[in-house]
């Protein structure tokens, strides 16, 4: 749970009414696994403020790629959606009302059902 972001999104906090993007990842953390030290990935929700949106371009990178690939959002099938909330989503909703964008798959479900794993 994101507590500290939710409370900042809520009416009062200070991303209220603020157009914002949303994604997520991870961060590497070295930690302390049963007296062994484990690089773990902590996952993360980073917030974007402002009135536009972020590039449309990601960059893709691991370890087993030598360079990072710079790739439009479109060609991976993602865009920057409108958030409805979980008890709104089967309710008619204005989603042009929202200030709050994540970062979503366009991709059909049916289709994504055929994708191979290419990692």
């Amino acid at each position: 749970s994101f507590e500290n972001l939710e409370k900042a999104l809520e009416e009062g906090g200070e991303l209220h009414g603020k157009t914002v993007y949303l994604f997520g990842s991870t961060e590497p953390q070295l930690l302390d696994v049963n007296g062994e030290s484990k690089i773990v990935l902590i996952p993360i929700v980073v917030a974007v403020d402002c009135p536009f949106p972020p590039s449309d371009k990601i960059g893709i990178n691991s370890v087993q790629r030598e360079n990072e690939e710079i790739v439009p959002m479109k060609a991976m099938k993602m865009a920057w959606v409108p958030y409805v909330p979980l008890e709104d989503r089967l309710s008619r909703i204005d989603s042009l009302k929202t200030k709050i964008f994540t970062l979503g798959c366009t991709q059909r479900r049916s289709a994504l059902k055929h994708l191979k794993h290419t990692w």
